[in-house]
This record gives C-alpha cells, structure tokens and sequence, in this order.
C-alpha cells in the first residue's frame, strides 16, 4: 500500500489596468487601496475568485479609486497582490502479488489519483479573467487539476 498527499499554497495574481500610463505596449496593473479578500464561490455553475459585491466593487472602484485604484502616469501598479485557491490531493496504490509455483508470479495493481477529487483553477491570464473593466473579472475558465482517475492492471510473469 502507497499513498502521496500534497497540499500547497495559493498561487499569485494581478489585476491588470485599462490604462496604459507607461506606454502603449504594455497595461499597467491596478492598485490594490481597500480590503479585497478572495474566496472561490460558484456562481451559476461558474467559479469566481472573488463574490459578486466584491467583483462589482472592483468594477466601479476603479473610477473612483476605493477599493482598486487605476495607476497613475509612470506607475506600473501591483503585481501579485492577491492569490488564488491552494491545492489539495492525495493519491494512493495497492498491490499484491502472488507466486503461482516455480514458474509464474501474478501481480495486481489498484491506483487512484486525485482521491478527495479535488480542483483548483488557473490563476495566470490564461485561465482568470484579470481585467478590471471587465463585467466578468474574476471569473476562472482554465482547472490546473484533473478529476479522480482510477487504473488497474494484472500482470503475469513466467
């Protein structure tokens, strides 16, 4: 019998502001100026980092400058000031062997991966909308972790 567990911290993020107070290549990041916690909810089917008062006041907030304020010209913002949802799996084996006489030995494999079946979400910009401005920031498309998965196998030596 076998087991593996892992549990990790959350990974970073930023939110990227609709201005571009450095040059016109490259967006600056936002401020982070009020309280802003993130706490995975699943709304209608589809995760979010932040809850709706909070993504809506992030929205409005950057016109006005609580609780995300915009970058003002020559700044670049804040980058990684908030993190995403920490990870969590366990994956165990058992196997047993049998010695069938002098000639042959069977063999029995059972693994599981992701036991407690377990998600987390890609934090980067491929997988969260990071833009503020946007009605949907906040909103997670891409998991980083894949479902329970199960495998046996019998193998014969002779």
């Amino acid at each position: 019998m076998a087991g593996l567990g892992r549990w990790t911290s959350a990974l970073p993020f930023s939110l990227e502001s609709p201005a571009y107070p450095t040059n016109y290549n490259l967006p600056a990041m936002s401020f982070n100026v009020g309280n802003i916690h993130t706490h995975r909810n699943i709304t209608s089917g589809i995760p979010h980092v932040f809850d709706s008062t909070t993504a809506s006041a992030i929205n409005t907030g950057i016109y006005f400058g609580n609780p995300i304020r915009l970058p003002y010209a020559g700044e670049a913002g804040n980058r990684n000031a908030f993190r995403g949802d920490g990870y969590f799996d366990i994956d165990s084996s058992l196997s047993k062997s049998w010695n069938l006489g002098d000639l042959a030995k069977l063999k029995f494999a059972a693994e599981a991966y992701n036991i407690s079946n377990s998600i987390r979400f890609d934090p980067s910009p491929n997988g969260l909308v990071q833009s503020t401005g946007n009605t949907t920031v906040g909103t997670y498309s891409v998991p980083l972790s894949t479902y329970r998965r199960m495998q046996f196998g019998v193998r014969l030596d002779f």
